[in-house]
């Protein structure tokens, strides 16, 4: 990490500066070690389990319209194929959801009791 500025703040210098609005950018600067994949020879995913799921959403002059796929997946295997991944929050509102499926249930309900 770089070392410490001689200003009042005790923040290193790149900490205080405006050079843009990017995270990635600025953490490239200050600790490239934190960034996923650097230093990964080419080729090193291969052989990895595909994983994936899917909730797109797309607008037109008429509103949004949001789907999701049905499966949920522990690593490479398929744990439901009859899930739902688009809830809706209020009358106005649907939430979309990837991820942890539990965690990601307690928030839906959040939203829709908000």
């Amino acid at each position: 990490m770089a070392e410490r500025g001689a200003g009042s703040s005790g923040l290193p210098p790149g900490y205080l500066s405006a050079a843009g609005s990017s995270f990635v950018d600025f953490l490239g600067q200050e600790a490239a070690h934190l960034l996923p994949a650097k230093g990964l020879p080419a080729g090193s995913g291969a052989g990895l389990a595909p994983h994936a799921t899917t909730v797109v959403a797309a607008s037109f002059p008429g509103g949004v319209v949001m789907g999701g796929d049905r499966r949920a997946t522990m690593g490479n295997l398929i744990a439901s194929r009859d899930i739902d991944k688009v809830f809706a929050a209020d009358e106005y509102s649907v939430v979309g959801i990837a991820g942890t499926a539990g965690i990601a249930g307690e928030l839906v309900r959040l939203f829709q009791v908000e």
